[in-house]
């Protein structure tokens, strides 16, 4: 599969799934998954679609507290993976690559949704993240495609 359509099919699937597995690595070494928003989702996110298109495509975002522990563990080792399933469909992607925090206060004010109110105060709260995740590879059921830089 060429890098464009596995790009493409990757976000097809990804808007279709409310919540993401995201994987972070531990100081034990071990493998760390939790349950994120997929800003990615369309029926969750509709306004969010056409700002996300304003990016490269293989690049994908996930909000986190600053303090947490995911958070720490992102700093330590930024390889991380973003992990989707349809389960209407049964597809899924895994997409593997390194985390980045955002510190542009207008991207944090474009993601800021007010239903985040219960967890962070507004989009200026030091405590809201938002993470790039820079893919390197996708994987599919059958097939991984590695990405340039």
């Amino acid at each position: 599969m060429e890098k464009e359509r596995a790009l493409d099919r990757m976000r097809t699937i990804m808007r279709d799934v409310a919540v993401a597995e995201f994987s972070t690595i531990g100081q034990d070494g071990f493998p760390y998954t939790r349950a994120v928003v997929n800003v990615a989702s369309i029926r969750d996110y509709p306004d969010l679609t056409s700002y996300l298109e304003l990016f490269p495509k293989d690049e994908l975002f996930v909000v986190s507290e600053a303090t947490s522990e995911k958070m720490k563990q992102v700093r330590a080792n930024n390889k991380v993976s973003l992990y989707v399933l349809n389960t209407l469909t049964y597809e899924w992607v895994m997409v593997g690559g390194i985390a980045v925090e955002l510190k542009d206060q207008a991207i944090k004010e474009h993601m800021w949704r007010s239903r985040w109110k219960t967890t962070y105060v507004n989009p200026e709260d030091p405590n809201f993240v938002v993470i790039k995740i820079k893919a390197k590879f996708i994987r599919f059921a059958n097939e991984t495609i590695y990405l340039n830089d």
